[in-house]
Formats: C-alpha cells, structure tokens, sequence
C-alpha cells in the first residue's frame, strides 16, 4: 500500500486538474470530459501499471520479462482514445452537459483548478511533506477541515483514484494470469478497495489543505456548493461510470 500512497499525490492532482476552456454554448462533450479529469485519468493508466508491477503479489508472481510483456498489453489494451470516446459519447446524451460546461468554466472553479497545478511545480512533493509536518503540529481548524474534506466527498476524488488504481491492477492480474499459467494471489477486491479509500481519504484531504490554503472558507463553501449542483453532480457520474464500463470492457476482451 505504501508504494501506491507515494505516487497519489501525483494521481491526485491529475484527476481533479481540469483545463482552462470557454464556457460551452452547447453540449460539446470534451470540454466537459476536461473538466471533470477525464483525459488527467487516462494519463495515469499507464504509470499506474508500471506501479502494479513495480512490487507486491504481481512483481513476485512474474519475472522480468514476463512483466514487461503484461505492461506493454495492459497499456496497449486501456488505450486512451477508446475510452474517452465511450465518456464523451455518455456526456453528448446528458440533458444538462451545457451547463456543467458552463459551471465549471466560472472562475472560481477555474482558480481552484490552477491551485491544483501546484504539484506539477518542481519541489511541491518536498513542500507537501513539510506541510503535513506542519499540521501534525499545527491542525487547521475543524471547520474548514471539514469542509475540505466534503469537498473531497463530493468530488469523489479518493474514492475514484482508488477505484483506478485497484481496476488497472485488476486488469495487469488478468494478463499476468495469461502470461504465467496461473493467477497471482492477489487480496480480495473489495478488501483492496476499501483499504485504499481509507488511506487516500485523510492524504486526499490534507493535499486539499495545502493546495486551496489560500483560498478562503466563504470560497470554498462556494465551490462545495458548485460541485453539488444537479448538473455538476450528473455529469461527474455518468463521466465516472462510463469510464468504468468502458475500462472494464476492454480489460475483459
């Protein structure tokens, strides 16, 4: 678990990074698709398999070759065209994509996705540690953890990286199973996901403190209040789900 913890901040930010565009007209589904970390999701895929096998059940099951090899088809079978056309098509059907485009493109979203950039800065990861340092010495009010940590909930951000990382490895096991005859002895589904969650959560929340630390809580609350609205909220979940439909499919074939 401690391998996939270093490389979350990274994922994190990458799933809840969107892309500064114009507010939508109509409902043109990859503005959209950006917004809600569609395309920072597939770009994860495949530093996500090198970390499936990089240790664990997987690395031990495998050798060296064999591991290239099941990499090399896992990233060749989660290709990322195939699978942001099947969310852009689900986001094209959505009754209320315009305005999901269009709350999204306001810039108070817009300022809280340019915090979000602070971990692609050089040294951030080095600043993160010294932050949450601070903060074991120093928490922040209980208040505006809270709110940070709705935010997160109604994001669902942990709880989708952690369902990323748990299928791509799901699917890096299928293909070890071909590659070696047997299958790797892996833990549980469910018990691999919920013990991600949980340790993504309380991360989650502290990269949210440090990231947003110089907005306020009327802004925030703001935000919060931005991402619960019905067209936000539908949007993210039919962007979600149609990702893990498609993610499954392919693995599957």
């Amino acid at each position: 678990m401690g391998r996939w913890l270093r490389c979350w901040p990274g994922l994190w930010s990458m799933l809840v990074l969107g892309l500064a565009v114009p507010g939508a007209l109509h409902a043109e589904p990859a503005p959209l698709a950006r917004y809600l970390g569609v395309d920072a999701a597939l770009q994860q895929i495949a530093p996500l398999t090198r970390l499936s096998l990089a240790g664990g059940p997987l690395h031990d099951h495998l050798d060296a070759a064999q591991r290239a090899q099941v990499e090399t088809q896992v990233v060749a079978r989660l290709a990322a065209e195939p699978l942001r056309a099947a969310v852009e098509a689900a986001l094209r059907e959505l009754p209320d994509s315009a305005r999901a485009t269009t709350l999204l493109a306001a810039e108070l979203p817009q300022r809280v996705r340019n915090f979000d950039q602070v971990f692609g800065v050089d040294g951030a990861p080095e600043k993160f540690r010294d932050y949450r340092r601070q903060l074991a010495a120093q928490p922040p009010r209980a208040a505006r953890r809270a709110l940070i940590a709705a935010i997160d909930t109604s994001s669902d951000t942990s709880a989708h990286a952690a369902w990323l990382q748990t299928a791509v490895e799901d699917c890096a096991a299928r293909h070890a199973a071909a590659v070696a005859g047997t299958a790797p002895a892996l833990a549980p589904r469910e018990q691999r996901l919920s013990e991600r969650e949980t340790a993504l959560r309380d991360m989650a929340v502290d990269l949210s403190l440090y990231s947003y630390r110089f907005l306020r809580d009327e802004e925030l609350q703001q935000y919060l209040d931005l991402l619960r609205q019905p067209a936000v909220r539908s949007a993210r979940e039919t962007a979600r789900q149609a990702l893990r439909t498609a993610l499954s499919q392919l693995c599957a074939q």
